[in-house]
């Protein structure tokens, strides 16, 4: 059919490093997007995500639509919900690090980065996210009143 309408086809061949960032960045992607609907769950299907997360949107005028459309979530209070959900389900701790996540410190438990957050997913023009914005429901002088997800290679 190229050769009917004479376009040029041209075969790329990637290198070992170009394929290992590639594999790298879809399994970003992936980890990013089960992320989203963990939260997604989380707000919808669980009694703390009802009572403090959708309580909060609700208080703030968002519509059952608008939360469905923006695919907004709600991150536990519990430290480590989704990192252990996430290895449960076959995800590498490292990926997890590396789409900001999860927090992993030496000598220290990992955790996730958001909790006890209402979450906004932030999309990439196809629709995929790659990042997430949160914002802390209660009082804490020492955390973040909103906290973004860090640079990541997507």
């Amino acid at each position: 059919m190229a050769k009917k309408y004479g376009i040029r086809i041209e075969e790329k061949v990637f290198t070992d490093e170009q394929l290992a960032a590639q594999n790298e960045r879809e399994s970003l992607f992936l980890a990013l997007n089960f992320a989203k609907d963990f939260y997604i769950r989380q707000l919808w299907e669980t009694e703390e995500g009802k009572s403090i997360g959708l309580s909060y949107f609700k208080e703030r005028g968002f519509s059952h639509p608008t939360l469905q459309s923006f695919e907004l979530g709600y991150s536990p209070e519990s430290g480590d919900a989704l990192t252990q959900e996430a290895l449960a389900k076959g995800y590498s701790l490292d990926v997890l690090e590396k789409a900001g996540l999860t927090l992993v410190k030496e000598g220290r438990k990992p955790i996730d980065r958001f909790r006890g957050r209402v979450i906004f997913p932030i999309h990439q023009i196809s629709g995929r996210p790659i990042a997430f914005g949160a914002r802390i429901l209660r009082k804490d002088p020492q955390a973040p009143k909103y906290l973004n997800s860090p640079e990541t290679p997507v």
